[in-house]
């Protein structure tokens, strides 16, 4: 299995029990799982011990969102230099294909049939869908010039979409309809496995200098919408690009050293 999301090469983690309070039982999340990350024009794989790591792509931007593996956890969406979304075979021949989609944040439909993504055009971030046979776009928002819906997912439960637009969390139907706002103040996004939590980032108090700010991981409960903070730094941090471990025990997220 595979850690839905992407990230930098240095990593905290996070267990259920800080996360929800309870005690959580003692789980081996350190087999069969692998996270994916860019790093001096490489995206590599590791395993959440800091043990195997390996090269898969050579030659690529180093970009915190330019990665995604697929729900099965055998292919990964990624952005090339020309900013082309490749995919590519994890295990066989690591067959890489081309999508000829400009783009960036792709990530992939619960089924496999399709990818979202966004692109940008004159200043402006839009969303798109596509399918992973002959790659036709769909556009999905229609924004003003200067506006930037980024960092789409799907709800592996629902019919909604999920995703950034300026700082705002927002919930639409895959067709940008029944459009709701969740949160403000937010970057990134990821959504867990069972499609009712989602982890974001967004600027808080830090623990020692009340008056400095630094960015921390909150946790949205889509069911109760409830907010909890889960990372509380001393001083001025960017902690970012927050993912999920399969069975949702641990999360991972980058910060700088």
């Amino acid at each position: 299995m595979s850690w839905k999301g992407i990230g930098r090469l240095f990593f905290a983690f996070m267990t259920a029990a800080s996360m929800y309070g309870g005690k959580a039982e003692a789980q081996d999340l350190m087999k069969d799982t692998r996270i994916a990350f860019s790093s001096n024009g490489k995206i590599m794989a590791i395993k959440p011990d800091g043990t195997d790591l390996e090269t898969i792509v050579e030659d690529v931007p180093d970009n915190d969102d330019a990665i995604s593996w697929s729900p099965d956890g055998r292919s990964l969406l990624y952005i090339a230099k020309d900013k082309n979304i490749r995919i590519i075979n994890i295990y066989g021949d690591r067959k890489i294909t081309d999508t000829g989609l400009n783009g960036y944040y792709p990530s992939w439909f619960p089924d496999m049939d399709d990818i979202i993504y966004s692109a940008s055009n004159d200043s402006t971030y839009n969303i798109y869908r596509a399918d992973t046979t002959k790659f036709i776009r769909t556009q999905i928002t229609d924004n003003r010039r200067g506006v930037y819906s980024v960092y789409p997912e799907i709800s592996p439960i629902s019919d909604r979409l999920f995703y950034v637009e300026g700082d705002r969390l927002i919930s639409a139907k895959i067709d940008n309809t029944d459009k709701q706002i969740l949160v403000g103040g937010s970057y990134y996004l990821s959504i867990s496995p069972d499609g009712l939590k989602l982890l974001f980032a967004r600027y808080a108090a830090t623990t020692v200098f009340r008056d400095d700010l630094a960015r921390e991981i909150f946790l949205y409960d889509i069911t109760d919408k409830s907010i909890k903070r889960l990372t509380f730094s001393a001083t001025n941090s960017d902690n970012a690009v927050p993912i999920w471990s399969p069975d949702e025990s641990h999360i991972a997220y980058s910060f700088p050293l």
